[in-house]
Order: C-alpha cells, then structure tokens, then sequence
C-alpha cells in the first residue's frame, strides 16, 4: 500500500511540475512568470524527497536501482546548487538574506534552468518506468497543457493586463529586479519586513485574480490554491512574530516584535491579538500549507486523495477573508508609524519618468511582453488625442484615470496659446493691476466638452478633472469656468459653477469675486447663496493666509472681506455658516492656513457656541457643552451637527444640517471619529447607501475594532437585502472575535432579534 502511495505522488508531483511550468511561460511578464515557477522549484524538492523514499520498498523486492539512484542524487544535486536557497528564501518562505544575493536568486529563475528542471524530474519517472513495477501508471501529460481552450484563456489573461505609462513605486525587496520601477531602498530590518510584507501582497493579488480567471481548471486551481495560503502564511509570519524554536531555520522577527524593538507604538497589532482569533484561523491555513502547499506530505500511510479531499473540503474564500483582514492591519500599521507611511505608496505611478532597472533579467516567456512607450507622449493640440485622454480619466481603473489627469494638467500649461486675455485684480488699498491669462487649445477643448454635455457629465467628470488641474494654471481654469458660465445659461450649475471658483479662483481676481458677491447678493436661491458665500470665503482664505504666512505686514481684515455676509442672515443660518466654514478651515485645501487665522477660528467657535446656547434650554446646553468642546477640539463638525441633530430634532433647519453633511458641504475630519459621525448624518438622513459603504470601510480599516464591525452589522440589517449578509456578518463576529464584552453582545443579540 505505501509504495502505491509513494508512485502516486511521484506521479502527481510531475504533473504540477510540468502544468506550473506551463502557466508561468505563458505569463502576462517576467515577473508572474517566476512567481508561478516556485511552484516548481518547491515541487522540484519534493520530488527528491519522495523519489529517495521509494529506494528502500524497491529494493525490498529486488528492483535495481542504479540507474534511477545516479538520474535522481544528479538532479539532487544540480537542485541544491541551483534552486535549493530559492525555495526557502522565496517560495516555502519568505526569509531574511542579503538583499543583492535576493536579486540574483530571483533573477536566476528563468525559463531555460525551470524547464531543465521540470524535465529532468520527468526523466527520473521514466527510470522507474523502464523497471517495469505493476503498480507504476504511466506519465501522461496534463490535460491544460496545449489544449486550445485552456491557451485562449491563458491569451485572454495576458490582455487583461493594462499597459501603464510612467514608473511604478516599488518598496519591496525585488522591486530592483522590475522594468521601469523606482525602487525605494532602506536597509532598516523594520522597512525590509515591511517591503516583504509589500512584496507577497504582489504575489498573492496576481495569482488571485488568476485563480479567478482559470476557475474550473481543478489542476490548476490547486497549484494556485497551494501557493497562495502558503503566501498567506508567509504574509503572517512576517506581520506577526512566529512562536518557533530558538536557532531555527523559521526564526525570523515580525514586523510587530521589530516596532517594539525600535520603541514605536503597536497598539493596533496588540488589539487585534486580544480580539480577533488569528492563531487558529492561521493554524488551520499553516495545516493546509504544511500538508500542500509548501511540502507535499512525506508520510507514505497518507493517500494523495486523502491530502486533495482535505485541500478541497478547505475553505478557501474564508482564507482569503482572512488575509484581507490582516493584510488591512498591515495597511493601519503603516499609516499609524510615520515613517512606514511610504509603503503605502507602493505600486503608485508616477508619470514622465521612466526607471532604468539595471537588475531586469528576462524570464523567457513563451509570449513576450510588448514594449510600449512607457512615457505619456506630450502631443498637444489635437482633439482626437485630447479625447483619448478625457476617456482614460472617465475610466473606472484608477491609473488609467490618473494617467488622464496628468496629461490634462500637463496640457493646461503647455498647449498652444490661442489667446491672451488682459484680467483686472484688485489690489488691498483699492489699487488695481493687470494680469495677462493665456489661453490654450486644451481650454478650447474642455469648454467645448462643458458646453456640449449633459450636467452630469460635467458635475461628475469635468469639473472634477479641472479640480484636480488646480496647481498647474488655476487662472486660466477659472476663465474657463466664467465662460461656461455666460455662454450655458444653465441655472441647475450654478451652484456647482461658483463652487468651481471658490475652489479655483484668485481673491484678486475682479471678475472671478464679482460673479460670486452677485450670487450672494441677489441669488433667490437659498443653495446657490450658501455655496457662492463658501467659494468667497475660501477664495479669500487661500490668497490671505498665504500672505499671512509670508509675513505680509499689512493684513485684510477677515471680516470686512467675509463677514458682511452675514449682516442679513438669522440665527440658524448663521450657525450653518459658522460650522460650514469652520470645517473648510480644517480641509486638505485650507489646513495650510488655519494657523494663519487662529483669532478669527476661535471667534467662529465662540460665535458657535453662543448661537447654540441661546438656541437650546441652558440644562441641555450644559449636558452638552463638554461633548462639544471635545467634538471642537478634534475639528469633528460632522460630529457636531450629529449631536445637534439630536437635540434639535423638531426644528427645520435640522434636515438642511444633515443634508450640508452628506453633500459634502460641511467638511469630514480625517478620523475615523469624525467618519463614524458620518455614518450617523448618513442613517438620520435615511442615506442606507453611504452609510453602508462607509461603515464597510471603517470596519475594513479597522480589523482590530470589534464596534466598527458591529456598526456594519447593524446597517446590514436595517436594510432589507442585506439580512442574509447581516446575518453572515453576525456568523463570523462569534467566530472570529472572540472576547466580546457584555455591551458588544448585547448589540448583536438586538441586531439578531431584529432579523
């Protein structure tokens, strides 16, 4: 019976051997294509294992081996000398070592020494083959290998992947070995931890979406299925100290044991261990790695079908579950240590740049990559070229639409001028100077698209892209606007128009203040009003704090310049106002100069908390005021209106409140403070959609929470489609979290009672 086991094995080692190989010459690049091969280097050391464990059976019952003893220690050999330090550094692990000799390890596995190996493994089983042995099947070759069908979708794949313009972000530790990567080095053992931990995400998210795209293929689902848990267990063990054995091969710190060592604060990592039961989701994951994916199991009383019933029966997506789980601790890590910050930009492009790698060693693919040009071309005055670039900024994929932006941003400074326009600005004392606006074939063009297309078009992408064209030529961006804006005569964007100005335009700019002090003076639209006075405001708070900062002696009082919007408002509006433009001060557009305006923010604070006094009966402002203060001090506005939405539940003003929230009006704190707030506003304004979406990323972002996940299990259910996933939610919280307090359990028994 073991010796059927043993030549079983053999035989299914082969043909993983020869299928991986298979998948990995047909890659989309160099890259995937040695991604895919360590399962054949991994295969490759358990083929000698399993072959040198069927000499001792064999020669029991008389066979001679010589010839299959000299073909197999051979390929031993050649193996150690070749690929042995590979497998255990990059494949079955993922271990410390000198971070040239990784290059060179990485850049050794090419197709001709792959295909040496995958073939001689196949000359070993014809050894046993010429034996004769009753109980050996003869090697076929995969049914995947050369099948039409199978090569389509391999050819499919390979289109799928999109070309990209510019030079990819690279922190992990191969990066050098990428065409057109900049690599960022930094030989600290912490930023090495973290770029491997960058580095197996690669690898694990391209052989997902293979696996995706390849489903039904069960050979080539287990090949992917074994690497990818054997990847996720390598993702764990370098985020989160394994337990092993003191002088071990495994013994490797993670990245939470290197944060303490260097005295930073693991807080997220520690709550997580207390609440999430990773040791057992990893130990069930590690079961299927040992048995699989990074060893095929040695032990000859354990049947192939017994180890493939066991990988099949395994649940893979609750795996991958996992992994997106800790991979989002990962993410909070780094975002919470500054200087591991820059590994969040791993994988981000910039443009007109192209990276010279001199580490780039192909592979050998069966279908080269093409070799596109690589920089976006600086082809201007033409719109069918500027139409192409309006199409990748509408895209869906977000480098494509980055790559749209900086072409236009590029085009907004360096296209044809078509015309020079002479513009007033006023000057502080009255004074009056001239400026020169050059306007260019790309602003004929984007005015031609806002004049010809519908309003959403224009709301959710033009206005958009000429928002994020504001550093380049915001004058000339604004004339536009202005032109639209005389030329359409569309009321509906008026609101959005004068948002567009406050966002673009110069406080000394006539024209550009003149339309926006008319839609505060005469608009009778009361939207239109509120959104001309917040463009005036921020108009101004950019041109004044930056003189500010640069320490103009001469300053323009804030409230001759804004506050004359306020003499014919009532109290409500008055403090709409107040929190709208104190949230603005704390937006990524003005946080620059909030220092700069210090005086006139704490005077919109007292301003605030007066009208809100008067507003309120003085026991409930007093229950109240220590809440604000705090919510003040943290610059949660959204908070807030939150708690006066609360407190104000009868009066009509409340609904506009909300409505400035969820409409972006009034600005949300980066926090997950001010966020979960805005969950709130979403729920009271009966928003089910964005409060789902974003209580499902704060409880992404925030594995290590157990409210966050709960908070999400209560949207579920209050929506009626989403019962049976409230329900699975509920599932896997008792599953995973372990250590609910009597409050936590509550909740989920009510949200349960609820379903």
């Amino acid at each position: 019976m073991s010796l059927n086991i043993r030549l079983e094995k053999l035989r299914f080692i082969l043909e993983e051997m020869e299928l991986a190989h298979y998948l990995a010459k047909n890659a989309s690049d160099d890259e995937n294509a040695r991604v895919l091969s360590r399962h054949v280097i991994i295969r490759a050391e358990d083929l000698i294992k399993h072959a040198r464990g069927l000499r001792k059976p064999l020669l029991k019952v008389g066979y001679k081996l010589v010839d299959f003893n000299n073909a197999k220690e051979i390929y031993a050999s050649e193996f150690e000398s070749y690929f042995s330090v590979t497998r255990h550094k990059l494949g079955a692990h993922i271990q410390d070592f000198d971070f040239v000799k990784r290059v060179e390890l990485w850049n050794d596995v090419e197709s001709i020494k792959v295909d040496y190996f995958a073939n001689d493994a196949l000359a070993i089983y014809k050894e046993l083959e010429v034996l004769s042995i009753p109980e050996l099947i003869s090697y076929s070759k995969p049914q995947e290998i050369n099948n039409p069908s199978f090569d389509d979708k391999l050819a499919l794949f390979r289109k799928t992947t999109i070309s990209r313009s510019g030079s990819e972000l690279g922190t992990d530790p191969l990066a050098l070995s990428r065409p057109n990567t900049t690599t960022v080095l930094n030989g600290t053992t912490l930023h090495i931890r973290a770029g491997q931990l960058n580095l197996l995400r690669r690898w694990i998210d391209y052989q997902l979406k293979l696996f995706i795209h390849l489903k039904g293929s069960k050979a080539v689902e287990r090949i992917l299925k074994g690497r990818i848990l054997t990847d996720i267990v390598s993702f764990c063990d370098c985020l989160i100290t394994k337990e092993v054995r003191a002088g071990s091969l495994q013994e490797m710190d993670g990245l939470d044991r290197l944060l303490i060592e260097a005295g930073e604060p693991v807080q997220s990592i520690t709550n997580f261990l207390q609440v999430y039961d990773f040791e057992n989701k990893l130990s069930a994951i590690r079961y299927i790695r040992n048995k699989f994916g990074a060893h095929l199991e040695i032990d000859d009383n354990v049947s192939l079908s017994v180890i493939l019933s066991k990988l099949n029966d395994f649940p893979f997506d609750d795996a991958i579950k996992f992994y997106r789980i800790v991979e989002s601790l990962f993410f909070k890590v780094c975002s919470e240590t500054f200087f591991l910050n820059v590994h969040r930009a791993h994988g981000q492009y910039s443009h007109d740049i192209v990276s010279n790698n001199p580490s780039v060693i192909p592979y050998g693919l069966n279908y080269p990559a093409d070799k596109k040009n690589l920089l976006i071309q600086s082809r201007y005055d033409c719109n069918e070229v500027y139409e192409k670039y309006y199409k990748k900024y509408k895209s869906c994929d977000l480098i494509s639409k980055e790559e749209g932006r900086h072409y236009f941003w590029n085009a907004f400074v360096s296209a044809t001028v078509t015309a020079e326009i002479r513009k007033k600005e006023t000057l502080q004392g009255g004074g009056l100077r001239y400026k020169q606006i050059k306007k260019r074939t790309s602003h004929d063009f984007i005015l031609q698209k806002l004049l010809s297309a519908p309003d959403i078009e224009v709301l959710e992408y033009i206005f958009p892209l000429l928002s994020s064209c504001s550093t380049g030529d915001p004058d000339a961006l604004t004339q536009v606007i202005l032109e639209f804006s005389k030329n359409s005569n569309r009321v509906v964007l008026t609101p959005a128009i004068c948002d567009m100005v406050g966002e673009l335009g110069s406080w000394k700019a006539q024209d550009a203040k003149e339309y926006l002090e008319k839609n505060v003076s005469c608009s009778n639209d009361s939207w239109t009003k509120l959104i001309a006075m917040l463009a005036l405001f921020k108009m101004f708070i950019k041109s004044e704090g930056l003189d500010r900062i640069n320490n103009r002696m001469q300053f323009e009082s804030y409230e001759s310049a804004i506050g004359w919007m306020n003499n014919t408002l009532t109290n409500e509006q008055k403090l709409t106002i107040s929190i709208v433009f104190l949230s603005h001060f704390y937006s990524y557009l003005l946080v620059t100069y909030v220092e700069a305006f210090e005086e006139e923010v704490s005077n919109l604070k007292t301003k605030l908390k007066k009208i809100l006094r008067d507003m309120l009966a003085n026991e409930v402002f007093s229950q109240l005021e220590s809440t604000l203060e705090t919510l003040l001090d943290t610059y949660d506005y959204v908070g807030v209106v939150l708690m006066i939405s609360d407190v104000l539940e009868e009066m009509s003003f409340r609904k506009c409140l909300l409505d400035l929230v969820c409409d972006e009006v009034i600005v949300t704190a980066n926090h997950d403070q001010a966020r979960r707030h805005l969950v709130g506003c979403y729920l009271r304004n009966n928003n089910m959609y964005e409060a789902l979406k974003l209580a499902r990323e704060l409880a992404n972002r925030n594995p290590d929470i157990v409210s966050h996940q709960i908070t999400l299990t209560q949207i579920l259910a209050s929506i009626p489609k989403s019962k049976d996933e409230a329900k699975e939610a509920i599932q896997y919280i008792r599953r995973s979290y372990s250590n609910l307090n009597r409050e936590e359990e509550i909740t989920l028994l009510k949200v349960e009672d609820s379903l």
